[in-house]
């Protein structure tokens, strides 16, 4: 039987960040609460990790005004899942662990002309590797 190696972090953002729409934007988390091998950068707010599995990634962004946002989680760039959503958001991906990365973004609706939010919000992955 073959070892199962658990891969798994969460992020999140310390305090309110400006998002305006409808162009996505990368959620900044920058603090980590969980992240035992260090894949997750503070500075590109991607979460790049270094053994190969089949991960469930989720994210949650909150705007502070209430209203919905469009809460997306995005692999290499490439858009896998975007809600209108005030809850989270979850999908399930394989990441080579090699140069696959994972970021959450935000998308305020457009009505008319640009729309500020202020929002805040967190990222997290959970991964079988090894199967």
């Amino acid at each position: 039987m073959k070892a199962v190696d658990i891969r798994r972090f969460k992020a999140f953002r310390s305090s309110s960040q400006s998002i305006t729409g409808p162009s996505a934007t990368v959620l900044q988390a920058n603090a980590s609460v969980y992240d035992p091998s260090s894949n997750f950068n503070g500075t590109t707010f991607r979460y790049t990790p270094n053994v190969a599995g089949v991960y469930l990634i989720g994210a949650k962004i909150v705007a502070s005004n209430g209203n919905l946002t469009n809460v997306e989680i995005w692999k290499n760039g490439v858009l896998l899942i975007s809600v209108a959503s005030t809850a989270g958001i979850t999908t399930i991906t394989d990441l080579n662990g090699t140069t696959d990365y994972i970021e959450a973004r935000a998308t305020a609706p457009s009505i008319g002309s640009a729309i500020i939010y202020t929002v805040t919000g967190e990222v997290w992955a959970v991964g079988l590797c090894g199967l």
